[in-house]
């Protein structure tokens, strides 16, 4: 059927290993400038300040000691453009794309941050979530990896921070940004991580 497959199906790409410890590969100019402006140009209207899956442990607290970003979910229906990208991610990933999440658009002011997490739901942490227990089927559903685009470029910082790189123990704050792989970002690039060793800060 028309859409069902990608528009770009003989692109050649070019995957570059940043780490084997923990996985991370990236694909420069995975989206062009046009589709970066489409994405930007439908999740404005829907930005709100983001919310946190908060582990038993942090239950009471603020989302903003760990996340002051906004964020949204965007559909692919009904947009070409956006069903063109999910098709290309799965092919690149080799995940099909039944299995991907809505797309989650995310936007950082200056000063703001997404401290150290996982990207995966740990159910031994979230006994006392039901949501969050119901939504993984208490641990047999979760994320087993995180893709991401860079829709704009930026001039100084904004830096995806993998502070586990090449076996680092675990920072002791959570909001320690002296280590680990930095990786830059650039309009359009593409960034691919296992989820089950990996902890990343976003900035």
């Amino acid at each position: 059927m028309p859409g069902d497959v990608s528009s770009h199906p003989n692109t050649t790409t070019i995957i570059e290993t940043l780490s084997l410890s923990p996985l991370v590969l990236s694909v420069h100019k995975f989206l062009s400038d046009e589709e970066c402006g489409h994405v930007r140009m439908r999740s404005e209207p829907s930005m709100k300040y983001s919310k946190v899956t908060l582990k038993d442990t942090d239950i009471g607290k603020e989302a903003s000691e760990w996340r002051t970003s906004q964020n949204t979910f965007l559909r692919s229906d009904g947009d070409a453009v956006m069903r063109d990208l999910e098709y290309r991610t799965a092919s690149l990933t080799r995940v099909p794309r039944g299995h991907q999440e809505h797309l989650q658009v995310l936007r950082y002011g200056n000063t703001e941050f997404y401290s150290a997490h996982h990207d995966f739901f740990d159910p031994a942490h979230y006994r006392q979530d039901k949501n969050t227990l119901k939504l993984i089927q208490n641990g047999k559903r979760n994320r087993m990896a995180t893709v991401f685009w860079y829709l704009s470029d930026v001039e100084e910082g904004g830096e995806t921070i993998f502070p586990l790189h090449n076996g680092l123990p675990f920072p002791r704050s959570f909001k320690d940004c002296s280590r680990g792989l930095k990786v830059k970002p650039e309009k359009g690039k593409h960034i691919a991580q296992n989820q089950w060793k990996a902890a990343t800060f976003y900035l």
